[in-house]
Order: structure tokens, then C-alpha cells, then sequence
């Protein structure tokens, strides 16, 4: 298989040269372990954490709190890449970045951020984002009793 080239669809090189690393290195990384992480429901953490190394990690992050500080296409090819390879440490790497870390940097206040943005970033965090609760299954929105009051501080 053939690396896609993004700029015979209009992608300047910047994104074919994010796409071309994140490529080549699930390809020569992580897809060994897709097997293993199927068949056996085991999970590659240290795999996962060196994926911040290779600048993976954080990408739509700003660069003050260590991320790449790129935009959600950038992170979408290189979600793309790896999936080619793995889709689970794809899902993975979306859960960690673009549920958790994401939801950081939209929300939380400048001392949050401070604390716990760079170890999404560095590979030293791995986020996720729980939203159901006993009962409400996988229709977690529309089954969900629990709510929260607003109590001091």
C-alpha cells in the first residue's frame, strides 16, 4: 500500500507530512499489535505512551501547555494513518485527545489546564470520558438520572 497523496486533493504539504509520519510509524509499530490487542483485549500502554515521542499525542493541544497546537484536520489525518494500522490505538488515542484533553482545553480554568494538559501531551496521562451509569447503557444521554447542584465553591 501506497502512501495517499493528500495534495492531489487540495491538502498543502504540511498535512501530507503530518499523514506521512503518523503513517509509517503505525505501520512499522503498531500494527504487529492490533492482533494481540483484539484477540486478547489487551491494551499497549507503553506502546501508547511512546506515540507521544513521535508527536501524536496532543496535537490539537495549544503549544503553551505542551501540545502541537495543530488544527482538528491535522489530528483527523492522523487519526486516519494510524487506523489504516490499528484501529484501536486509534480509538484510543481519539478517546485520550479529543474526549478527554479536549474537553480541558474547552473548559477548564488556566491552573487545570497548567496541571494536567503537558502529561496528556508527554504521554505520562491517558484520558478517558465516562458518561454512563449503571442503567442507562449506551443510551447514556437519554437514560441518565444523575445531576449535579452547584453546593459552595
Amino acid at each position: 500500500m501506497s502512501i495517499p497523496d493528500l495534495q492531489s486533493y487540495g491538502f498543502d504539504s504540511d498535512y501530507q507530512a503530518v499523514y506521512d509520519a503518523a503513517y509509517r510509524y503505525a505501520r512499522d509499530e503498531l500494527y504487529e499489535l492490533s492482533v494481540k490487542m483484539d484477540d486478547e483485549d489487551w491494551f499497549p500502554e507503553a506502546e501508547f505512551r511512546a506515540l507521544a515521542e513521535q508527536g501524536l499525542l496532543g496535537v490539537t493541544i495549544p503549544d503553551e501547555y505542551g501540545g502541537a497546537g495543530l488544527d482538528v484536520l491535522a489530528q483527523c489525518f492522523i487519526s486516519e494513518a494510524v487506523a489504516y494500522w490499528n484501529h484501536s490505538i486509534t480509538a484510543s488515542m481519539m478517546g485520550s485527545d479529543n474526549l478527554c484533553a479536549d474537553n480541558i482545553v474547552r473548559n477548564a480554568n488556566e491552573d487545570q489546564k497548567r496541571t494536567y494538559l503537558p502529561s496528556f501531551c508527554n504521554g505520562t496521562a491517558i484520558g478517558a470520558l465516562g458518561m454512563t451509569e449503571p442503567g442507562a447503557g449506551s443510551d447514556a444521554l437519554g437514560s441518565m438520572a444523575t445531576t449535579a447542584r452547584r453546593d459552595g465553591d
